[in-house]
């Protein structure tokens, strides 16, 4: 990994949550399966003093969007494709 970006692995779907950190900002890719873990992840970037500034949506499969609500109270970006099917399969 490259300096200031983690890798976080969610177990349930083997797949990867990323934290881009620069200058104590943060940007979330892919939050990841369950808003437990989702959860942890926020605590662990909130409490090394990063303040998160969004979230990226890679693509629309339940396993990299299904813990949003975790981070609803800042701006999340996808593909317009994305967040049309993720609307249509809530």
């Amino acid at each position: 990994m490259a300096e200031g970006v983690d890798r976080w692995v969610m177990p349930e779907a083997m797949m990867n949550a990323y934290v881009i950190a620069s200058a104590g900002e943060a940007l979330v890719v892919d939050p990841g399966t369950l808003p437990s873990r989702a959860c942890a992840l926020r605590e662990a970037i909130e409490a090394r003093g990063d303040r998160i500034v969004g979230v990226v949506v890679t693509h629309a499969h339940w396993d990299h969007f299904l813990a949003m609500e975790t981070f609803s109270d800042v701006p999340s970006f996808a593909h317009p494709a994305a967040i049309e099917h993720i609307h249509a399969h809530p």
